[in-house]
Order: C-alpha cells, then sequence, then structure tokens
C-alpha cells in the first residue's frame, strides 16, 4: 500500500520517538502503525519495549 508523506514520516521517524497519531475514521492509522511496527522489527527493537 502506498503511504502519503505524513504516514511514511511516522512509519520513519527515529525508535525512540514519541508519537501521536490522530486522524479521522479510514485515514489509515492502523496501515501506518502496521507499518511502523514492521520497521521497528527491521531495526531489531524488541517487541518487549
Amino acid at each position: 500500500m502506498h503511504l502519503t508523506d505524513e504516514q511514511r514520516a511516522i512509519v520513519e521517524a527515529p525508535s525512540d520517538a514519541h508519537l501521536t497519531v490522530l486522524a479521522v475514521a479510514g485515514s489509515g492509522k492502523t496501515t501506518t502503525m502496521v507499518h511502523r511496527l514492521g520497521e521497528l522489527t527491521l531495526r531489531g527493537v524488541k517487541p518487549s519495549h
């Protein structure tokens, strides 16, 4: 799926960044978070963190 520039910024934010995602229903929050979790996994961040 294609991510918007804003979604890509969330996915690529530093591993230790504190993020808040606010958006209307159907805007892709869940998709963005799934991509973010995948990115963190690729970076070697353990799920316990």
